[in-house]
């Protein structure tokens, strides 16, 4: 009877302890869900990523994508990935497994990786992919910050709500940003060779234009100064490196400029076709006129 009732006592800690455990996950959980709605991203982290460690019977499947998604509000792009990755191989559903899909390929594109975005979208199960057009929306956009405008087309024109109207306002952004991508940013740095500056300011950095047309000018008057007073070859040796030293710098600055430009333009051109789109979708559900 002493080893039954001991038995039976052992029994009722070893269950009240499992309930306790299964108790204590819930909580947490709630808690790293109130913490991340507080935008308390780092704190809520820490308690998903408990919360992982000490579900050992994976009773919380979704937390793998609840600590993604706090690393992503965090910008940590890498250990977003990683655990999308690992929350992938606990998914049965394959119309999850898209959705995952896309997710994936936003951060891919938000890392400038569009080899590995394009990758994730080609490899959609089309099967149970019942919304095309966010299909060919995604795979346009992914086409676009490639800079493989034809393929971005073919994918825009394959959605349903672009009409006609749309249609030529579509081929206008194409235009702007194939342009745009013709550019040769090299080509500032001729502009600085014959006007200092000149090559940053055409580009959109009139203040970094003048700063360097203002040093430049102000080394040939230093040198102009000293030579009347210490020779022009004592004058060249004192500021002569100075002045070839920011001449240069002003070339590379106007090659940097050219650069950055060229990329913001396309960033906004991309943005102001992503809204074109949007605005022709809001039309066709009737939120907008």
């Amino acid at each position: 009877m002493k080893r039954v009732g001991l038995t039976s006592i052992l029994f009722i800690v070893f269950s009240f302890s499992i309930h306790c455990q299964y108790i204590d996950l819930s909580q947490q959980k709630s808690y790293a869900e109130y913490l991340y709605n507080e935008k308390n991203y780092t704190s809520s982290l820490k308690e998903y990523l408990r919360l992982y460690y000490y579900d050992k019977e994976s009773s919380h499947p979704s937390t793998c994508h609840d600590i993604a998604t706090n690393f992503l509000a965090l910008n940590d792009l890498d250990n977003a990935l990683k655990y999308l990755d690992l929350y992938y191989f606990t998914l049965k559903n394959e119309e999850d497994k898209n959705n995952l899909k896309y997710e994936k390929q936003k951060i891919y594109l938000l890392k400038g990786d569009h080899n590995r975005a394009l990758i994730e979208i080609l490899q959609i199960n089309k099967k149970v992919d019942y919304d095309k057009d966010r299909y060919h929306f995604m795979l346009a956009c992914n086409y676009l910050f490639a800079n493989d405008f034809d393929k971005a087309k073919t994918n825009l024109y394959k959605l349903t709500y672009i009409n006609s109207i749309d249609t030529l306002a579509l081929n206008k952004k194409l235009k702007s940003l194939i342009k745009n991508d013709h550019k040769n940013p090299k080509n500032a740095r001729w502009y600085s060779s014959v006007i200092p500056g000149l090559g940053q300011t055409v580009n959109g950095d009139i203040k970094g234009g003048l700063n360097s047309f203002g040093l430049y000018v102000g080394f040939w008057a230093l040198f102009f100064d000293l030579s009347t007073e210490i020779g022009i070859a004592n004058s060249a040796v004192s500021v002569g490196p100075w002045l070839i030293r920011y001449y240069l710098g002003g070339l590379q600055n106007a090659v940097k400029s050219a650069k950055t430009n060229k990329f913001n333009k396309k960033q906004t051109f991309i943005l102001d076709t992503i809204k074109l789109i949007e605005d022709g979708k809001q039309r066709k559900i009737g939120l907008t006129k």
